[in-house]
């Protein structure tokens, strides 16, 4: 089949060489394609992990999925697909018999698109942990029937996905504090350990490595935890109904009671940016424990009661001062008078650095500050941004809460927490060193990490890329090559060995 009888060395040399060609052609597509195939939901050089595992983080504003990689090597977590699924926008705590349909909906939606994208393909094993945090906790305060149905809903929702159900919880705050402290520190050396204060929408976790000399295994709020350096004292506490949201209804509803109304005129709050009007219901205010009841009369030290009048509705104007806000703070939250803390929960100085997250990270974003900026520059940014008038101001959907917040927040970290007015111990983040958002439910992955799925079979990246259409032409390409080169190099070779010249490509078909 490979014989023919003229000139043999020329024609082995053009054989080898289009042999060789075709080869290497072929190897060039195949490896091409697979080095530099690129899925539109995710980087897949991050797939080098092994074992995954889900949370879904139901916080008081929102809730969101999360799939996290772990590599066994280096044990780094990673986002697979570097994003986090938006499930619902307002928090499950918001919702009832009426809308639970709805929330069943988005819930289904959220937990079937990592599977639809293909990030994850093997069903019913990957490890899922439920935790719903502040929101829930308050629901659970005030009305125990409607928390007990809400989880109802979400428990059923859950067990029909195709993941494995590991955990469905409520955390406690002292616990989510802890989390969120393992998302930063887990298995570091005291030298890279930081804190941590983290404003939400409902609740405030405060947690750090306080001077071991000024405290002990029974200290209030103190608990033991193992390092690299062996067992150190850890101080946590979570502060309920005082995120953001719930410090607004506080204050507003304490400009209500203290106002002579007269329902044709604004109620001014100088928390708001100048030029501001906000109009509230009476509900929104008044319809949480964390202004009404039992609860905020105890812990928080004054209950609020709806005015008696008609108006369903009242109009807030914003004024934009910054002593008068501070100043209302004060008469809404109960701060330690001999130290630092509030509530009459019992706290060490603060000690060492600190991670400022959630609402902390926002506010000084916005404020375009830099993450290692102090409060000396944290509180001259509060007074320019606040100073603005409404109309002088880009707006976003979160533009009207910024005067507020930051208002807040430096309110909580200098009279509360009694950090210094020139401190630079706070860092403010979102993420950390490998591009993952700092939040509870990566220091819940991690503290799960042996249980974490790990996959079997074929590498994950192959897999994937193998079910793509244009990596699969460029395969078959390759693969043509390869066979022609091999064919026309072993035809070359034999008819060498059999000192016959090779014959012409067309003569061979």
């Amino acid at each position: 089949m490979c014989s023919c009888g003229v000139t043999l060395k020329r024609w082995f040399c053009i054989f080898m060489l289009i042999s060789i060609a075709l080869i290497i052609s072929g190897l060039f597509f195949i490896i091409y394609g697979a080095l530099n195939y690129e899925d539109e939901t995710e980087d897949l050089r991050y797939q080098k992990a092994d074992r995954v595992g889900a949370v879904i983080d139901a916080g008081g504003s929102a809730t969101r999925l999360s799939l996290y990689n772990m590599n066994e090597k280096t044990k780094k977590f990673r986002l697979l697909g570097g994003k986090v699924f938006e499930c619902e926008g307002k928090g499950i705590d918001h919702y009832n018999e009426d809308t639970y349909e709805e929330l069943r909906n988005q819930l289904t939606n959220c937990l079937s698109q990592p599977f639809q994208n293909r990030l994850i393909e093997d069903r019913d094993v990957i490890p899922l942990y439920f935790g719903a945090t502040g929101g829930m906790r308050l629901l659970r305060l005030q009305n125990k029937t409607l928390y007990n149905q809400t989880m109802g809903v979400i428990k059923d929702v859950l067990e029909k996905s195709s993941f494995k159900i590991a955990n469905i919880k409520v955390l406690e705050g002292s616990e989510e504090a802890v989390k969120s402290w393992d998302a930063v520190n887990f298995m570091k050396a005291a030298a890279n350990r930081k804190g941590i204060v983290e404003l939400g929408s409902t609740s405030l976790q405060f947690i750090f490595e306080p001077d071991q000399s000024q405290v002990t295994p029974s200290t209030e709020n103190v608990i033991e935890i193992k390092t690299t350096e062996g067992t150190k004292l850890l101080y946590r506490t979570s502060y309920l109904c005082f995120g953001v949201t719930e410090a607004e209804r506080r204050v507003n509803a304490f400009l209500l009671n203290s106002t002579s109304l007269n329902e044709s005129q604004p109620i001014d709050n100088p928390c708001y940016f100048s030029g501001y009007n906000k109009n509230i219901t009476v509900d929104k205010i008044y319809g949480s424990a964390c202004v009404s009841g039992d609860y905020a009369r105890n812990e928080l030290g004054s209950s609020f009661n709806a005015p008696p009048v008609n108006a369903t509705t009242f109009l807030f104007r914003g004024t934009s001062d910054e002593n008068a806000c501070a100043s209302l703070f004060e008469k809404v939250y109960r701060v330690n008078p001999t130290g630092p803390g509030f509530n009459d929960v019992s706290q060490p100085p603060v000690n060492g650095n600190f991670y400022g997250l959630s609402t902390l990270f926002y506010v000084a974003r916005y404020m375009k500050l830099s993450s290692d900026a102090g409060l000396e520059q944290f509180r001259a940014k509060r007074d320019e941004i606040c100073a603005k008038k409404w109309s002088e101001l880009t707006l976003d959907k979160y533009t009207a809460r910024r005067c507020f917040d930051s208002s807040y927040s430096y309110w909580l970290l200098t009279k509360g927490f009694n950090f210094p007015e020139n401190s630079d111990q706070i860092k403010f983040i979102q993420k950390n060193e490998d591009n993952v958002n700092i939040i509870w439910s990566l220091g819940w992955i991690k503290e799960v990490q042996d249980d974490l799925y790990k996959r079997k079979g074929l590498p994950y990246r192959f897999r994937i890329i193998t079910r793509r259409p244009n990596f699969m032409i460029l395969l078959a390409i390759g693969v043509i090559f390869l066979i022609i080169g091999v064919v026309l190099l072993a035809c070359s070779i034999k008819s060498k060995r059999s000192g016959r010249e090779p014959v012409h490509t067309a003569e061979m078909y």
